[in-house]
């Protein structure tokens, strides 16, 4: 597959857990998953799973769907988690690396 493809691909499946993350839900990604490690805390906005650990996802479900709480917990802090990637939060973070810039090469 061409390299091109797979960025396609990756791409997408990133847009997809952004937003299902703004959506407020609690969000299952594996432990491969480019944004597993910027986007999801295991246990608090959600589950990261080993690949093909069937028993691990298996009970991460579970667990939701036998505590509501947990479910609307863990989807209020995805909400939470997002706000960090929004367009305001980005352009914020790219005008303080702009303005640090210029102040250090002065």
């Amino acid at each position: 597959m061409a390299r091109d493809q797979n960025d396609t691909r990756r791409s997408t499946r990133l847009s997809r857990q952004i937003a299902i993350i703004a959506s407020g839900l609690p969000i299952f990604v594996s432990s491969v998953a480019g944004c597993a490690a910027d986007m999801v805390e295991d246990g608090w906005n959600g589950y990261v799973v080993p690949p093909r650990d069937v028993e691990r996802l298996s009970v991460a479900i579970n667990s939701l769907v036998r505590q509501p709480e947990l479910n609307l917990r863990m989807g209020a802090h995805s909400s939470e988690q997002i706000r960090n990637y929004s367009p305001e939060a980005c352009a914020d973070g790219l005008a303080a690396a702009a303005i640090s810039a210029i102040a250090w090469a002065r």
